[in-house]
């Protein structure tokens, strides 16, 4: 009998074989196709998958966390940089009252006899800094 084949390259084919061969290629490209529908029947998305979707969820997932530490570290960054500017256009008396009261951690009393001014000007005095450096805090 005689048998077609055609190859994936499209090169087609007729030989003679024998009916028991016949038989087998036939069964044989008849389970393959009824596999193709069958995979073309279950194919569902990756939210759906059971086992096999657990792998790419987690890459999306992976990709979703590292975007969201990029995106964290560029507002820290922009953070960053909106301090510095607000630093610099400081005075050189706030500057000071910022190092000795903030950093030194020297009473807010002390520091107004330092300077000969009454407590609740530099009390004043810390809030109008507070309020510039307020909103990147």
């Amino acid at each position: 009998m005689k048998y077609k084949y055609q190859f994936a390259n499209n090169e087609r084919f007729e030989i003679h074989v024998d009916n028991f061969w016949i038989d087998l290629l036939t069964s044989s490209d008849t389970e393959i196709a009824s596999k193709d529908k069958k995979e073309h029947r279950h194919c569902c998305s990756l939210n759906q998958m059971g086992f096999e979707g657990q792998a790419f969820a987690c890459i999306d997932k992976t990709r979703d966390i590292i975007e969201s530490k990029q995106q964290a570290e560029l507002k820290s960054q922009y953070k960053n940089k909106e301090i510095r500017n607000t630093y610099r256009s400081l005075t050189a008396d706030q500057k000071d009252l910022i190092e000795k009261v903030v950093i030194e951690k020297m009473k807010v009393k002390d520091y107004a006899q330092m300077c000969g001014v009454d407590q609740s000007a530099i009390s004043h005095r810390l809030m109008r800094i507070r309020k510039k450096f307020k909103k990147f805090l």
